[in-house]
């Protein structure tokens, strides 16, 4: 715990949330949105967690082909008020992912 209290100041909760980012990015969904949900059990304020949980799930539910509930994810993201570089970063893979998931919710209706 002290290496970790030196080489991140908030330690093990940086450390968990810049892993989780890290599996996100690889697209590593299921372990990336369960990183995010274990940071959200001990801080449940923190709203970069809460959307990226969000956003990692939308992903998971897609490639699972459970449109309608990755979509209604996605949608709650794309809802909430963040941290613009967080919303920058994320804003292009959100509207694709929303956009895609519409597409399949509505083929699956036809």
């Amino acid at each position: 715990d002290e290496i970790l209290s030196l080489a991140f100041k908030n330690g093990r909760k940086l450390l968990m949330f810049k892993t989780a980012v890290s599996y996100l990015d690889s697209e590593y969904f299921d372990r990336a949105r369960d990183l995010f949900r274990r940071i959200i059990r001990t801080d449940s304020l923190n709203t970069s967690a809460q959307f990226l949980f969000l956003f990692s799930s939308a992903n998971y539910f897609y490639f699972k082909n459970m449109f309608t509930r990755a979509l209604s994810l996605a949608e709650r993201a794309a809802d909430m008020k963040i941290d613009d570089n967080l919303k920058a970063r994320y804003r292009e893979p959100l509207k694709r992912l929303i956009t895609d998931l519409a597409g399949e919710v509505k083929k699956k209706h036809v």
